[in-house]
């Protein structure tokens, strides 16, 4: 119904002026923006001057009504602050799924790079957050979490392929070179001011408890909640997933091996809290396809970034990597 509803609506905008006033409104707006600015960012600040003003003009009204209908039409009067409201939430919803898109797109890059499939960046995003609603963390803290487990690997599309996907162990100068991956992932996103909750799973994930971590050094909870929180999950996704140079670890055999590196890798609070969910955990999140993943990220996205759409309508949204399979689990 709503689709149906939506695609009622552009069909009108189509046939009105006011898709065209606001474009070339926008163009004019353009002629004058400073060298300096992006261009993405000077027209997000366009359309919200343009709503302002058209608020302003709306107000001069004591409600507004469509000049073709009549008094007698039985229409609800529309108060101009829902008007506003309406399309502020729209232009929010925009931004958010093209920023969302954004960080799906680049983190499942790099993923599919080193690991061959997007599955890892699914997998250590629902264990992480799994984590964090155990902790209580708060919303902005989740959102966090969400994006800088996805994009924590960023920085290795700086590293090179001969070194980054060598069957072989490393030497410890490739090992050093792979360690920038935090340093270069931190680069990449230092200017993007939606991904600035993200930096300190980026940055610090790997980071140890005990303070022989890196890049910093830092020790015990000088260490980011989230990359805390998020370093557990890494490390459960990669012990008990199959890699090209090993096998998978059974679910016992990873958490007593976990348990082995309390107070030295993980902040043994957090550990605690993560094993008594790690097997509900396992079992949800394990061996499943990567649009069953695919379908528990897009509901985290719509509960954590406030979208009102059903977990399909984003799919829809956000395009799917992969095509449903019903016999797939």
């Amino acid at each position: 119904m709503l689709e149906a509803t939506i695609q009622r609506l552009q069909e009108k905008l189509k046939d009105s002026h006011l898709k065209k006033i606001v474009i070339d409104a926008v163009a004019d707006m353009l002629a004058i923006k400073p060298s300096d600015v992006r261009a993405e960012e000077y027209i997000t600040a366009a359309a919200v001057i343009i709503v302002r003003e058209l608020k302003n003009e709306l107000l001069k009204s004591e409600q507004y009504r469509p000049h073709s209908l009549s008094r007698s039409d039985s229409v609800p009067d529309i108060d101009c602050e829902t008007i506003i409201n309406g399309l502020l939430v729209g232009m929010h919803h925009d931004l958010l799924e093209s920023n969302l898109q954004m960080v799906r797109a680049l983190g499942s890059a790099i993923a599919e790079r080193d690991y061959g499939t997007s599955e890892h960046n699914y997998r250590v995003t629902l264990y992480a957050t799994g984590l964090g609603e155990h902790l209580g963390l708060d919303k902005a803290q989740m959102q966090g979490l969400i994006k800088g487990s996805f994009l924590h690997d960023i920085g290795k599309i700086g590293i090179r392929d001969k070194t980054l996907l060598k069957p072989g162990g490393l030497t410890q100068r490739e090992y050093e070179d792979v360690k920038r991956h935090v340093t270069l992932g931190t680069q990449i996103i230092a200017n993007v001011r939606w991904l600035e909750d993200a930096v300190d799973v980026i940055h610090y994930h790997h980071e140890r408890w005990d303070g022989t971590g890196y890049p910093d050094g830092l020790r015990g909870e000088a260490i980011p909640l989230k990359a805390r929180v998020f370093c557990i999950a890494d490390v459960f996704d990669a012990l008990t997933s199959e890699r090209p140079y090993k096998g998978a670890m059974p679910f016992t055999e990873t958490i007593e091996a976990m348990a082995h590196e309390k107070n030295a890798q993980f902040d043994p609070a957090l550990l605690t809290k993560f094993i008594e969910i790690s097997e509900h955990l396992y079992r949800s999140v394990t061996g499943r396809a990567v649009v069953t993943l695919e379908n528990s990220v897009l509901a985290l996205i719509n509960r954590y970034f406030q979208f009102s759409p059903e977990v399909e309508d984003l799919r829809n949204s956000f395009g799917s990597i992969v095509q449903p399979d019903n016999n797939q689990k």
